[in-house]
């Protein structure tokens, strides 16, 4: 699903560009909702943008960014998948 999620956003920015280009019209809500599709991305399948509480902003303050829960698991996923 990460590539196909990745797929659909760049066909979604280019869907919105050339609304943009050709009507000389942006819709804005639109925009908004493809950032945040791209943020959601990136949140999900590479770095953990998230942090809800005053713990987890603690911990990010000392480590900085970090990789996704489920990056880890699919590049474990990978690694077990190859041994076999």
């Amino acid at each position: 699903m990460k590539k196909t999620n990745l797929v659909l956003l760049i066909l979604a920015a280019g869907i919105w560009v050339t609304h943009w280009v050709f009507t000389n019209s942006a819709n804005w809500w639109a925009l908004f909702l493809l950032v945040f599709a791209i943020g959601e991305h990136i949140n999900y399948y590479h770095i953990r943008l998230s942090y809800q509480t005053s713990d987890e902003w603690k911990d990010w303050k000392k480590r900085g960014w970090q990789r996704s829960v489920l990056a880890r698991e699919l590049s474990n996923h990978k690694r077990v998948k190859q041994k076999h």
